[in-house]
C-alpha cells in the first residue's frame, strides 16, 4: 500500500514538473511556435465538437481565432480552420433547441459561405479544408428542421446551387 502511493506521488510531481516545463513554451513569441500552439487549439476544438462539448468549443474557438489572425494573419489556413471550426461550433448549437435557433442556422450558413468563398481564394478550391468548409455549408442545408427553403435568403440558394453544380 505504501508503495503504490509513493508511486502515484512521484507520478504526480513528475505530472507536475513537466507542465511547469512545458508551459512557457506555450508563452514563446517566435512565429514556429505560435504555428504549433494554434493547430493543438485547432485540434482541441476538434475533439470538443466531436464530443458535443459545443459550448466549450465555441468559448475556445472565440478567443483563439482572434489571436491566430493577429499573430498568423488572416489568410493562414489554421486561422481559417480555426474559423470554420467556429462555423462548425454555432450549427451545433442550433441543435439544442435554444430560443433563436434559427437564427443559430442562418448564422452558420452565414459562416460557412463567407470562409469558403476566402479559403477558395486563399488555398484555392481543390484545397482539402476548403472542400470541408463547402461539405459543411451544405450540411447546414440539410438540418433545416421545420422550416422551407422560402425562410433562406436567395444568395445562400444560389451559393448552395453552385456548390452543388447546379
Amino acid at each position: 500500500m505504501a508503495l503504490r502511493k509513493n508511486q502515484m506521488r512521484d507520478e504526480r510531481e513528475a505530472t507536475e514538473g513537466r507542465s511547469l516545463r512545458v508551459a512557457p513554451l506555450a508563452l514563446c513569441a517566435t512565429k514556429a511556435s505560435s504555428r504549433r500552439r494554434f493547430r493543438l487549439a485547432l485540434t482541441l476544438a476538434e475533439c470538443l465538437l466531436a464530443e458535443h462539448w459545443v459550448e466549450e468549443a465555441e468559448s475556445h474557438l472565440c478567443d483563439e481565432a482572434g489571436l491566430a489572425e493577429r499573430d498568423l494573419g488572416d489568410d493562414h489556413a489554421t486561422t481559417i480552420g480555426l474559423r470554420f471550426q467556429a462555423a462548425q461550433a454555432v450549427y451545433k448549437m442550433h441543435f439544442f433547441g435554444r430560443e433563436d435557433y434559427r437564427r443559430d442556422l442562418l448564422q452558420s450558413i452565414t459562416m460557412h459561405g463567407g470562409f469558403h468563398e476566402h479559403s477558395a481564394r486563399v488555398l484555392g478550391e481543390d484545397h482539402p479544408l476548403t472542400r470541408e468548409i463547402a461539405q459543411g455549408f451544405l450540411t447546414c442545408f440539410d438540418e433545416q428542421l421545420d422550416w422551407s427553403l422560402d425562410d433562406i435568403p436567395d444568395d445562400y440558394l444560389a451559393y448552395r446551387a453552385k456548390l452543388l453544380g447546379e
